[in-house]
């Protein structure tokens, strides 16, 4: 059963015990309190807390680990100090670095 065929007064319950769980109690304790089970809880709070919140858009996107690597190494910096700074595998820079193809790469990579 879904919340859409619950009677009024059941759907009540459920906006209830939603409610309760901002108040940091566990899903079990307000299921007991409210006479809901954990998993219409469970549904309803994703529905109405999770899912509606929209995620932060920043006005500049985050910029890419592999690609500040890349530009650590052409400014310098070893492969390896730069494959240990960014947490990207030594072997995957180097690739990345040697690439006859690194133009395109670099190209696709700011304009993504």
């Amino acid at each position: 059963m879904y919340a859409t065929d619950l009677p009024a007064q059941s759907k009540e319950k459920l906006r209830s015990a939603t409610q309760a769980l901002k108040g940091e109690m566990p899903f079990k304790m307000v299921a007991a309190s409210f006479g809901v089970s954990v998993g219409a809880i469970h549904r309803q709070y994703k529905r109405d807390y999770v899912h509606s919140i929209a995620p932060t858009v920043s006005s500049t996107p985050p910029r890419k680990p592999l690609e500040l690597a890349l530009e650590d190494i052409a400014s310098g910096y070893s492969v390896r100090k730069a494959a240990s700074k960014y947490g990207i595998p030594r072997s995957t820079l180097e690739r990345y670095w040697t690439n006859p193809n690194r133009k395109k790469f670099e190209a696709k990579m700011k304009f993504s």
